[in-house]
């Protein structure tokens, strides 16, 4: 019976986890209350071992064991699997798939008991201009005849075309075009599979009869031409007003079963791409502090939630962003949970942050820092997670942080990391070169000490479709995620807090230089 109620009530894990903390291992065991199972978060099936000479005290060991407990390989498989799944799309910035990943992160932060970091909202708001291939009023009437049946447009000029008279059929894949006279014309285009390239021929094949004088291209495909699907997928997509139009021609795509009279008047219309509103959403959630005077300072555990969607063409389309940067989230959403878990808040107050645009270039982290929800002058400091999935050689469990001369942040969380035997260090190659590279710069830029840690490589699997989480090394990750929790312990208790560097160059620990 209290596995049953250990597994499907959420208030009663939550009080047996409070009243766990007064007691010792054995106590627990001696009274039955550890029990193995998937619904029991509250401890790991496996115990965690932490080391006693790191300067903490017997009580912050008994509670960071509580916590530890929370970061299991099977919720961290879980997580990635759900956020890196071909379900979201590449959670590309204002796609379905993010905002779907948004929602899932806010019900993770809810679970874990935080409250909003927006006002009463767990989502912070920019309101960002935006385009989309249009699909109302476009329109092709035969003169005094029925309107044609059309699968929408493929391609979408800046301005809208209105047209009346003949159709001039082209072929529409000739080298060197030459157009009788200027306005629209009408091809074939005939294509059985979905070819990396066919986009891209076409925007070729467009910008050349664009250039000999055509106002729009009427295609005419087949029912089951993998042209109508592109075209379904682009009219969908958000794509902010900075991304090049490829075609800067209207392409309407038609069926082939259309017999068009070259004698006959045709009334065209097609709309241009007009600007749009969005709405992109930084999710946001707040962890307050149980000191008084210490609760009104801020640690801000952060990651992008955003890759860069679906490619047009391929067997395999999505870019799932596995390493990059569901692992980032899954390590924000992981710390939430075990945070959340204590049966006594840390005294300062933590923020965990999943921001959208960062591929676009930080365009979420600025855009917070522009208009922040908390007071940025309040942030002790930003740990920004980017990227902890995939281990170099001799980096298993270790974890690296950009800009590591720039404050003694990776030093102090190195101390207490070793809690848990997981180095931070100064990667030889990569804490300078990358310390501007992701979303902690905008903080940087506000005055804040802010550092991105990273526990990976620049793979070969970078921005592409084969980054999947099956090639993910879980038990590094896992590991790394316990050490984030542990070498974070004194900045959130409020017993150390980190200092900008004065000129001199801050090292690392040196048995850990071996990781890069």
């Amino acid at each position: 019976m209290l596995h049953f109620l250990l597994q499907h009530s959420f208030g009663f894990r939550q009080l047996v986890c409070r009243r766990a903390v007064l007691m010792t291992v054995s106590a627990l065991v001696a009274n039955g209350l550890i029990v193995s199972g998937a619904g029991v978060a509250c401890w790991a099936q496996e115990t965690i071992d932490v080391r006693s000479d790191v300067g903490l005290t017997e009580q912050d060991e008994a509670t960071l064991r509580l916590g530890l407990a929370k970061i299991t390989e099977a919720s961290v498989t879980d997580t990635i699997k759900f956020l890196a799944s071909d379900e979201l799309q590449g959670r590309d910035t204002l796609s379905a798939g993010f905002d779907k990943a948004a929602d899932y992160a806010v019900e993770r932060f809810r679970r874990a008991g935080l409250q909003p970091g927006a006002g009463d909202s767990f989502f912070h708001v920019t309101k960002v201009p935006v385009s989309r291939v249009p699909t109302e009023g476009i329109e092709l009437v035969e003169r005094q005849g029925d309107k044609i049946k059309d699968f929408g447009l493929l391609g979408v000029a800046e301005e809208a075309i209105q047209f009346t008279g003949t159709l001039t059929e082209v072929d529409v894949k000739s080298e060197d075009p030459v157009l009788k006279k200027p306005g629209p014309i009408i091809a074939d285009w005939a294509t059985e599979t979905r070819s990396p390239r066919i986009v891209s021929q076409i925007v070729r094949a467009a910008n050349r009869w664009r250039q000999a004088g055509a106002t729009a291209i009427i295609l005419r495909v087949a029912q089951d031409s993998p042209l109508i699907e592109i075209a379904q997928e682009l009219q969908s997509q958000n794509r902010p007003l900075d991304v090049r139009n490829k075609f800067n021609i209207p392409v309407l795509l038609v069926s082939n079963d259309w017999q068009w009279k070259e004698t006959s008047e045709y009334h065209l219309n097609l709309p241009g791409q007009g600007p749009l509103d969005a709405e992109a959403r930084n999710v946001i959630a707040v962890l307050p502090g149980s000191d008084p005077a210490l609760s009104q300072e801020f640690i801000v555990f952060s990651a992008h939630l955003d890759h860069i969607g679906v490619r047009a063409t391929g067997d395999d389309r999505i870019f799932n962003g596995a390493d990059d940067n569901a692992t980032g989230v899954t390590t924000v959403l992981s710390l939430a949970d075990a945070f959340g878990a204590l049966p006594e808040r840390p005294k300062r107050s933590l923020v965990f942050m999943l921001f959208w645009g960062e591929e676009r270039g930080l365009l979420g982290s600025r855009a917070f820092v522009k208009a922040p929800s908390i007071p940025l002058d309040k942030i002790v400091a930003n740990i920004n997670i980017e990227m902890v999935g995939r281990p170099e050689d001799g980096a298993y469990g270790k974890t690296w942080v950009t800009g590591w001369d720039k404050s003694d942040l990776g030093a102090l969380m190195h101390e207490t990391s070793q809690a848990v035997g997981v180095d931070i260090f100064e990667h030889p190659r990569f804490s300078a070169m990358l310390y501007g590279s992701s979303d902690n710069l905008a903080f940087v830029e506000a005055g804040v000490i802010a550092h991105s840690f990273s526990a990976g490589s620049l793979h070969d699997d970078y921005h592409q479709v084969s980054d999947e989480w099956e090639k993910l090394n879980l038990p590094h990750m896992t590991k790394v995620i316990q050490g984030l929790f542990a070498g974070s312990w004194r900045l959130v208790q409020g017993t150390a807090t980190p200092r900008k560097s004065e000129g001199a160059e801050a090292q690392g620990p040196t048995s850990a230089r071996n990781g890069g």
